[in-house]
């Protein structure tokens, strides 16, 4: 749960981060505030968690918000962001606050499963889960990313293999490319990659939700016991 709900969220940033400054045309303050949802949400997290966890029970409330992550993930996929109105920014908040309360379910699964002389150790494996997850979140979403973009650019045609070689392995090479052609064959090299990357982020978001309904399962069968241990524990 550690290693997949924070290796999401650090990539699901970092694939919007791009899509509104490369797609968009946002400039990095614009896109950092277009963001703000996720974290504001995101800091709510932690408490709602603890309470809905003590009120609810572990499992239910790690499950729900791994569901509730996916159905974000998935509508955030298939909407247009050039005309987000009201419903990105909830979509936003609704994921930063789900998986925020995944990652503290995920904490509290961690500790409670340790003994007193062995909280130590569980509290370094849960912040290596957090790093981890973010590490591989960014690398992985990052090389995947680079891949699909590949798949679905459509160059225009005429170009010399070398530039198009280049302008295929991300977002940032076809705009530096682009600046070495004439400009009518650049903002059409430009248009094709704004196209292949809306294509991209939506497999990449796609993929993400897929993954969050598998955990979802993993994780409903993996809790069953909890409660039970929990209460033997009292």
């Amino acid at each position: 749960m550690a290693i997949v709900a924070s290796g999401s969220l650090a990539g699901v940033e970092l694939t919007l981060a791009q899509e509104l400054q490369y797609v968009l045309d946002k400039t990095p303050l614009q896109a950092g505030l277009f963001m703000v949802p996720i974290m504001a949400a995101a800091a709510l997290g932690g408490p709602v968690a603890g309470w809905l966890s003590g009120r609810f029970g572990l499992r239910p409330v790690a499950c729900l918000s791994l569901a509730i992550s996916a159905v974000a993930l998935a509508m955030l996929a298939i909407t247009d962001f050039h005309d987000p109105g009201l419903i990105v920014p909830l979509l936003l908040a609704v994921l930063g606050l789900a998986l925020s309360i995944g990652l503290t379910a995920s904490s509290i699964a961690i500790m409670g499963a340790a003994d007193a002389s062995e909280a130590g150790a569980a509290g370094s494996l849960e912040a290596t889960g957090y790093e981890l997850g973010s590490g591989l979140g960014i690398t992985l979403f990052g090389v995947f990313m680079s891949v699909v973009f590949g798949h679905n650019l459509v160059l225009p045609e005429g170009l010399p293999d070398s530039l198009a070689e280049r302008a295929s392995h991300s977002m940032g090479d076809v705009y530096i490319t682009a600046q070495q052609l004439e400009a009518d064959d650049g903002a059409a090299m430009i248009a094709a990659g704004k196209a292949a990357f809306s294509a991209t982020h939506s497999v990449l978001l796609t993929t993400a939700a897929v993954l969050m309904a598998m955990l979802t399962i993993l994780v409903n069968v993996l809790l069953r016991q909890t409660r039970s241990v929990s209460v033997g524990h009292h």
